[in-house]
């Protein structure tokens, strides 16, 4: 199941129906665009139930949401930062709307979806179209099958502010049957005109509309041509390359601190897994450490394949004296180590923190039982 409190549900809508070149301040006609945002999960045990959104840099047309890499990597580290948010929580769902009636993804959508979230444990990708209709697709692994991602279409239900559930397309019809009846009460919803002015300026500050040139050099903004439900319809999505460029002064030299660098990474974002790491974040860190993103992927699989499979009990006595790893008593101590020492004797050691901590406690358990 997939769930959204009310709040983060007004918001949506109030995106939908305000992201517009005028209220952009791109054009005089009220045409409406695609945006996205970023949900923000209610715990880390909880990524299916979202409680808040956040708009994030992009460029938008009315057929077309590019997310900014640079930017998005930024939200994250200050969500991590401010707020002590994991980005599991924050950049594992991405909704968008479609301005025309058809909430079915595009096959950019499907791409964005494949290629920006990656092999993700846990992916969400939600499209909210201009009558109501929605479209939810999840990915994630199981225990049944960790090695294939399954792929999935829900219904997803809104949490109303009185605790009550409701299945959104439930939600929809009820509003549909109101608006016919021309009721103006708060009977579907409370007021959320409060954060109306807010909300305005976040997307102002993080939605430009996206410019294209034509063959003679001028600038015009596109014309939507798709997500809507007739037979001639043009799609106009547009799929923006990555670029990742280098600099003399941020080259890592050699592979020994590529591997320091790939650990302090995990421990900086406080996950378990590179395969948590998101694509923004993959992007920025190879382009600030002159790391391609194939040999990301050789240098991840080699400490998970060889310099972790190679740590013995003799390591864990030496770096024991220098970092106390152990309690006087015995415990592990990994935990209460500072984010300096902990990056410090995980890079050394070339060995994530989680696979680490369970190395000393085979340490602990083989010593008492005097292995």
């Amino acid at each position: 199941m997939f769930y959204i409190n009310e709040y983060s549900w007004m918001k949506y809508i109030f995106y939908r129906d305000h992201c517009s070149k005028k209220n952009l301040g791109e054009g005089a006609t009220q045409d409406f665009l695609e945006v996205s945002l970023m949900g923000e999960s209610k715990s880390i045990n909880e990524l299916n139930y979202i409680v808040d959104m956040h708009c994030v840099p992009q460029e938008v047309s009315a057929g077309s949401t590019d997310l900014d890499d640079e930017g998005l990597a930024d939200y994250m580290d200050r969500m991590n930062e401010e707020r002590n948010l994991n980005p599991r929580m924050t950049g594992r769902v991405w909704f968008h709307t479609h301005p025309g009636n058809s909430p079915s993804p595009s096959t950019v959508d499907t791409d964005t979806f494949k290629n920006f979230f990656g092999e993700l444990d846990f992916a969400v990708m939600f499209i909210l179209a201009r009558n109501g209709s929605v479209h939810c697709s999840i990915k994630y692994f199981t225990s049944f099958s960790p090695e294939k991602q399954v792929h999935q279409n829900v219904i997803p239900s809104l949490i109303l502010s009185n605790g009550y559930e409701i299945q959104i397309p439930k939600m929809t019809a009820i509003q549909d049957a109101i608006g016919e009846l021309k009721i103006k009460t708060d009977i579907v919803y409370p007021s959320y005109t409060k954060y109306h002015e807010q909300w305005m300026e976040e997307m102002k500050a993080n939605v430009k509309c996206k410019q294209y040139q034509t063959h003679i050099g001028a600038s015009y903004h596109g014309h939507y041509g798709g997500h809507n439900t007739m037979a001639n319809t043009v799609n106009t999505h547009v799929s923006k390359p990555t670029v990742v460029q280098y600099t003399k002064q941020q080259f890592v030299a050699n592979e020994q601190d590529k591997i320091e660098k790939l650990i302090e990474l995990l421990i900086d974002y406080n996950l378990k897994f590179f395969s948590e790491v998101t694509e923004p974040i993959k992007n920025r860190f190879c382009s600030q450490n002159a790391i391609k993103h194939t040999e990301f992927d050789i240098l991840t699989n080699k400490i998970m394949t060889q310099t972790e499979v190679d740590i013995e009990h003799e390591d864990i006595a030496g770096f024991q004296q220098a970092f106390d790893l152990i309690t006087g008593d015995n415990k592990n101590n990994l935990c209460n180590l500072s984010k300096d020492d902990l990056k410090c004797v995980c890079g050394v050691m070339q060995i994530r923190p989680n696979i680490l901590s369970g190395r000393i406690d085979k340490y602990l358990a083989d010593t008492a039982s005097g292995k």
